[in-house]
């Protein structure tokens, strides 16, 4: 009997960067690369054949970039999971691939166990949302909410972002409790 494994692409032009990603997800038996592949038509096809449940993507490829991939996987009906690790690292890159729908976007030189956290972080998400569709809901509304206060600027290190991001998750849910800001929130 064995377990059902999350399905995981690598997009990388470096195949040192695929191999070292490769060997530290397969030391969890959760995981298993499907495949990797250095450019977004190739990619593309992996998707579109193999449907991945993540994919973990560098922004610069050779020919299109990352960011092209994220488009046409925002075209697909059944979307895999994007995480993006790469080596740009400025707030302008960062925000633009979680407005394309990123997940969670690491920095190279990267951590592999920190990575690893990550990948599990996304892939127990993916499942609860099958299983909790009111919860999945609840985390779609706070990754919207962080992906807006990324956009206006504000970080997710000061203090009161998670007071700040649960008022306003409970405006949305129960739009009256803004008449009574001061006793119920």
């Amino acid at each position: 009997m064995g377990i059902n494994k999350t399905k995981i692409l690598i997009v990388d032009d470096s195949v040192e960067t695929q191999n070292n990603i490769k060997s530290k997800l397969q030391q969890d038996e959760r995981f298993e690369v499907i495949a990797t592949a250095q450019n977004v038509n190739s990619a593309y096809n992996i998707i579109l054949e193999r449907n991945p449940d993540i994919v973990i993507t560098e922004i610069v490829l050779k020919g299109d970039d990352g960011f092209e991939l994220m488009e046409k996987i925002n075209m697909l009906a059944n979307k895999p999971k994007i995480m993006v690790l790469s080596a740009l690292s400025q707030e302008s890159f960062v925000e633009k691939a979680m407005q394309l729908g990123a997940t969670y976007y690491l920095a190279k030189p990267f951590n592999a166990d920190n990575l690893l956290k990550r990948v599990i972080d996304i892939s127990e998400n993916s499942k609860t949302k099958n299983v909790h569709t009111e919860r999945s809901q609840n985390k779609g509304l706070d990754e919207k909410i962080s992906n807006i206060f990324i956009t206006v600027g504000i970080p997710a290190h000061i203090k009161g972002y998670q007071f700040l991001r649960e008022a306003i998750k409970m405006a949305i849910i129960n739009p009256e409790i803004i008449n009574s800001i001061t006793k119920k929130l």
